[in-house]
């Protein structure tokens, strides 16, 4: 409003409904895009340990042997790629020809932009594991990028969680520090849909400030409290 000199609450609503432009920079301006590969190193430490092992085994047992991912809320990707080395890793140490596949979700295109670039400097790689670096990435022109394999895994598009379907035959959903910016009836329609979009049993993980509370929490069952991982009943 102080930019555009708008001096009340009414213009400005009447600017955005008439210049798609000026919505575009609200919505840039109140969506949060923080995200880092393997945020929380335990979480990850427990996906890959105690829980991929078996949602490999369901993704073999399937008629299309793949295993489904998503990352909703990825902002720049991080967390989805780094999904795909996590499922790739896990594939390949199964041996049972499972496919991966991630696909990661954001309402902002301009983050989603940089995530399809799916390239890095030697800062973000910090925690990433040596043995995912020679197995997915790749090292050139002072940068670190996705390998083939890595960018056929994942893919990514621009949506909105409350508009858009979501996908299906999801194994593993991670959803994390998004859904503290949203009131308690709102998070309780996106659980609902993440319920739809996971097999049974797949797992969701979110934020360790996040929670299951309320009707919903019926549909799910804690796997691991400080991790924040519940599973679909």
């Amino acid at each position: 409003m102080r930019a555009l000199g708008m001096p009340t609450w009414a213009a400005y609503a009447a600017r955005v409904a008439s210049d798609s432009a000026e919505l575009a920079r609200l919505k840039e301006r109140l969506t949060v895009h923080v995200t880092e590969f393997l945020r929380d190193p335990d979480v990850w430490e427990i996906l890959r340990r105690e829980h991929m092992p078996e949602l490999i085994r369901s993704a073999a047992d399937s008629p299309g042997r793949e295993f489904r991912a998503w990352s909703a809320g990825c902002s720049s990707g991080e967390e989805a790629y780094a999904l795909g080395m996590l499922a790739l890793e896990a594939a390949h140490s199964s041996g049972r020809g499972v496919k991966a596949r991630i696909l990661g979700s954001d309402v902002e295109e301009s983050v989603l932009r940089k995530a399809r670039e799916g390239c890095w400097p030697d800062s973000a790689m910090a925690a990433v594991p040596e043995e995912w670096k020679a197995a997915f990435l790749e090292r050139g022109n002072g940068a670190w990028s996705a390998g083939a394999d890595l960018k056929r895994t994942v893919s990514f598009r621009g949506s909105d969680l409350f508009s858009a379907p979501p996908p299906q035959g999801v194994h593993l959903l991670l959803c994390r520090n998004v859904m503290i910016y949203f009131s308690r009836g709102t998070q309780q329609r996106l659980l609902a849909a993440f319920h739809q979009a996971l097999i049974p049993g797949g797992l969701l993980v979110t934020g360790k400030t996040e929670t299951i509370l309320g009707p919903v929490r019926e549909r799910y069952r804690c796997r691991n409290a400080a991790a924040r991982i519940f599973q679909k009943n």
